[in-house]
């Protein structure tokens, strides 16, 4: 978005994408002048990176009330009671209280948002509640493949964007992969 004008056009098929769980392969990048938080994410560490943010340990939820993080977790609520939010959950296991109470919140407080659950919690109190606006999805396909393994989430079910290609014809095919796996 150009942030020197004065009135912004809505964009549409907006993604807000939060990355608040999983920050093993952040690290402090003290360096870098550029960057607000002196954060960097790294996908191939070196010994001259620093330390990894939040251990998984049971003090992350304490280190997850500094900056960054507190800004993100604000960001994210903030999101998630707007009206007709979805929330797409793809391999959080639901161990962490603090961002499990989040959700909750904002499942109690915005009845039109809704939750998606691609990752099997079936052994978490989520999958124990009946709410007509939480999907659970995971499984296998007929291949044996887990369907709700990231790699399959971006081959089979996000829709191959293409601007000649008509939105119907994605949904069908998310339908009709949905259906063929519902029972496996």
């Amino acid at each position: 978005m150009d942030t020197s004008i004065d009135k912004f056009e809505p964009v549409e098929n907006m993604v807000h994408l939060y990355k608040i769980h999983g920050s093993i392969n952040w690290v402090e990048d003290v360096k870098n002048a550029n960057t607000f938080f002196k954060i960097k994410e790294v996908f191939n560490p070196t010994k001259e990176d620093n330390n990894d943010l939040i251990y998984p340990t049971p003090t992350k939820q304490n280190k997850s009330l500094g900056s960054p993080y507190v800004e993100m977790f604000r960001e994210f609520q903030r999101k998630l009671i707007e009206p007709l939010s979805v929330l797409f959950v793809i391999g959080y296991s639901f161990s962490d209280e603090h961002v499990n109470n989040i959700i909750y919140q904002a499942l109690a407080t915005n009845s039109t948002m809704n939750l998606v659950i691609l990752n099997n919690v079936s052994d978490k109190e989520i999958s124990k509640i009946e709410d007509d606006r939480i999907f659970k999805i995971w499984g296998e396909d007929l291949k044996g493949n887990k369907i709700h393994y990231f790699n399959n989430i971006v081959e089979k079910l996000l829709p191959n964007v293409n601007a000649f290609k008509f939105e119907s014809s994605s949904l069908n095919e998310f339908v009709k992969f949905y259906n063929e796996n519902l029972n496996k």
